[in-house]
């Protein structure tokens, strides 16, 4: 039922441009597979599917079906990358977890264990401090505001600018240093 032209069926060569081309002409998928196993599909829709053989989120999607079912694709030109299922995701550099986001949402900086919304830790020498700067302050480890724990354990908060700090409640000024 694919026809007898050109561009039905499969076919498979060299172009006019001396580049390789894998082509399937029908409403059909392509199967790549090992060991009698299929290992990755590019169905009808251009989706490349590892590991799976059904699309469920965009264009990219990688699954080993058993750990976890992690998935990334661009809709309306914003990314997403995560899970599926009830599993973390870690962002590394060299080779060490930096950054974590557990299943409930709770970021980890420097844990991967967080236990707030927000948990950010260090080294036993290590300062933890969060630093905000602006255009306007430069943005060097003695700009803007902090606020954290230094190395002694010592909780800090500095405005490194020629300003003061205020705290309020209610939206009413209640202490100005």
């Amino acid at each position: 039922t694919t026809g007898n032209t050109s561009v039905d069926g499969t076919s498979i060569g060299v172009d006019s441009g001396n580049d390789f081309q894998m082509w399937n002409w029908e409403n059909g998928y392509i199967r790549f597979g090992t060991s009698a196993t299929e290992r990755l599909r590019i169905d009808s829709n251009g989706d490349l599917l590892i590991g799976t053989t059904s699309s469920i989120v965009g264009k990219l999607q990688i699954s080993d079906g058993t750990i976890r079912d992690v998935s990334g694709y661009f809709a309306n030109s914003t990314a997403y990358q995560g899970t599926t299922t009830n599993h973390p995701i870690a962002f590394l550099t060299n080779n060490t977890t930096r950054l974590t986001i557990d299943s409930s949402g709770n970021v980890g900086i420097g844990t991967t264990s967080p236990q707030r919304l927000l948990h950010i830790s260090g080294g036993a020498s290590d300062a933890q401090v969060i630093q905000f700067t602006s255009n306007t302050t430069g943005n060097t480890s003695v700009d803007g505001t902090s606020i954290g724990v230094d190395s002694g354990n010592d909780f800090q908060m500095w405005n490194w600018e020629n300003g003061y700090i205020r705290f309020g409640t209610s939206a009413t000024e209640r202490l100005r240093i």
